[in-house]
């Protein structure tokens, strides 16, 4: 279940690493795995492995999701 609070921010879904946005740029920090982020039509936006840290700049501002393994979190990005 994704939930938002009454602002519209979004909520982590599942999560082992730590994924955020800020500045544009998404942060995956915490995760030895492969990490796919996708947006909201469902497209590949990168697939990167993450090594502790790792970040993904999107070309546009919106809603994404990132999988690492078995965890899913959603962040939105503005640019």
């Amino acid at each position: 279940d994704v939930k938002a609070n009454d602002q519209g921010s979004v909520e982590t879904v599942v999560t082992d690493a730590n994924v955020y946005s800020a500045n544009g740029i998404i942060y995956i920090n915490g995760n030895n795995e492969i990490a796919t982020v996708y947006n909201m039509q469902g497209a590949v936006v990168a697939t990167i492995e993450v090594d502790g840290n790792a970040t993904v700049a999107p070309a546009t501002s919106g809603i994404y999701l990132v999988r690492c393994g078995n965890s899913v979190s959603k962040v939105a990005v503005q640019k």
